[in-house]
């Protein structure tokens, strides 16, 4: 599972979240939809399709006039209903959709989400950053003595960074029979490697991932031991890869394959030792586990990395300029935000970054109420009389 951050996010996510919070400007009526594909059960797709645009329509209500609630339902409507919905999206297991004034945005989900509508004073974006956080995310290096190529993996697809021919002898004459590479020959191939250890090591300082290694073993091999001491993230080595240049459909299998290996192996496991930099940052007067603190320290800006451990919202209309959070288990109307999900977006607008961990890990134990920060200064002490 990887840190999000604001950088990754695709453009109209970027837009979704620069919501208001605390901006003294009036907000409006957002809403956000999330359906699973349930491509094996179209009556059920169908079924919850009826009963999210009832419930987006009772909210919009309250907040909207008769015909721009009409206006924001039949574009919500006309993507729901489009027959070729699935087929153009054949990987995705749910969307999401957002409406408002100005945006009407569809996002592919790669991972399941529950059937969810909701109409607030700012998009509910928590659901597909949680699934951007599950999707594979690496760099898939391919390296032979002809050529070298990097492509970067993530919510977006498989995007090629770099892709290079290195030079190469003379081909021997058709007369020569048995050649063995010379001293000159592997010089050459240890410089080609050389110089593009530089550019991958540029590329991961600039975006560090886990690397999926593929091609000729005994360049491989000789690549790690020029990236080995610069990198930090962890390496993982695809057994056997093809020769010659990658093209599709072999890329696609390849990646395919890769996927699941990360997913397995890689994907599911924080790159960080969440307890143990818990600990350290409460030690150091860093940790915040209080949601109503975590809320005000986020629209202020301090907030370093957030840890979001838990699927519940939190409902609350804060009073701008007032330290005072009132929060609930339900929205009780239509002003009523996730202050979980508001707290994501502040944070990821003053460049902090947000980690998503399962129920699985640890982190429930560190932090119990499923929600931490980590204040990019330490706070002040408590002043005493």
């Amino acid at each position: 599972m990887e840190l999000i951050r604001q950088e990754h996010l695709p453009e109209p996510v970027r837009e979704l979240t620069k919501a208001a919070l605390g901006s003294g400007s009036a907000p409006d009526v957002k809403c956000s939809l999330y359906l699973p594909s349930y491509r094996l059960n179209p009556a059920k797709r169908s079924w919850q399709i009826h009963r999210l645009l009832k419930q987006a329509e009772r909210y919009l209500s309250l907040g909207l006039e008769k015909d721009e609630v009409a206006r924001r339902l039949a574009l919500l409507r006309s993507e729901l209903d489009r027959d070729d919905l699935l087929t153009r999206c054949p990987r995705a297991q749910a969307f999401a959709f957002f409406v408002d004034a100005e945006h009407f945005e569809v996002q592919e989900l790669f991972s399941r989400c529950e059937p969810l509508v909701v109409v607030a004073a700012s998009f509910h974006v928590v659901p597909l950053l949680r699934s951007m956080a599950s999707e594979p995310f690496y760099r898939l290096v391919h390296l032979d003595r002809a050529s070298g190529a990097i492509f970067r993996r993530d919510h977006s697809g498989l995007k090629a960074e770099l892709k290079v021919a290195f030079p190469m002898a003379p081909s021997p004459a058709p007369s020569t029979l048995h050649t063995k590479d010379t001293a000159r020959d592997l010089d050459r191939v240890w410089h080609n490697i050389a110089d593009f250890a530089h550019a991958l090591l540029n590329l991961q300082a600039l975006d560090p991932r886990p690397l999926a290694l593929v091609g000729d073993d005994k360049l491989r091999r000789v690549l790690i031991e020029d990236i080995r001491n610069r990198l930090t993230r962890p390496i993982f080595m695809q057994e056997r890869g093809p020769e010659g240049t990658l093209r599709d459909p072999m890329l696609s299998d390849l990646v395919t394959r890769i996927d699941e290996a990360f997913t397995d192996r890689v994907a599911d496991q924080p790159p960080i030792d969440v307890p143990a930099l818990v600990q350290e940052s409460l030690e150091n007067s860093l940790l915040l586990v209080d949601l109503s603190e975590i809320y005000h320290a986020a629209a202020r800006g301090e907030i370093d990395r957030l840890f979001v451990a838990t699927l519940t919202r939190h409902w609350g209309n804060p009073q701008e300029n007032s330290a005072r959070l009132e929060h609930h288990d339900e929205q009780q109307d239509h002003k009523d935000d996730c202050l979980i999900d508001d707290t994501v977006e502040a944070v990821l607008r003053h460049n902090g970054s947000v980690l998503f961990c399962g129920s699985e890990e640890p982190t429930h134990r560190t932090l119990p109420h499923g929600l931490g920060a980590i204040l990019k200064t330490s706070k002040p002490p408590l002043l005493t009389h």
